[in-house]
C-alpha cells in the first residue's frame, strides 16, 4: 500500500523481514502515515521497533535498581 520499490542503495544498513500484523496494528500504522508521522509504513515499523526496544530496556534499568 505504502511501499514503493525500493533501489539497492536504500536498501544497505536495512533488513528485509516479513511478518503478520493483526488488522487494527496494519491500520493504527497506516493511519500515522496518512497523518503525515512517517512517510511510509517501513518508517513507522522501524519507529514502533525502536519504541518497543527502548521500553524492554527502561524494564530492564528498572528491574537492575531493585
Amino acid at each position: 500500500r505504502y511501499e514503493g520499490e525500493m533501489g539497492e542503495a536504500e536498501l544497505q544498513g536495512y533488513y528485509p523481514v516479513s511478518f503478520l500484523l493483526t488488522a487494527e496494528q496494519y491500520e493504527g500504522l497506516c493511519r500515522l502515515v496518512d497523518e503525515g508521522r512517517y512517510k511510509n509504513l517501513s518508517e513507522a515499523l522501524r519507529a514502533a521497533v525502536d519504541a518497543f526496544l527502548e521500553h524492554l530496556e527502561q524494564e530492564g534499568s528498572k528491574a537492575r535498581e531493585e
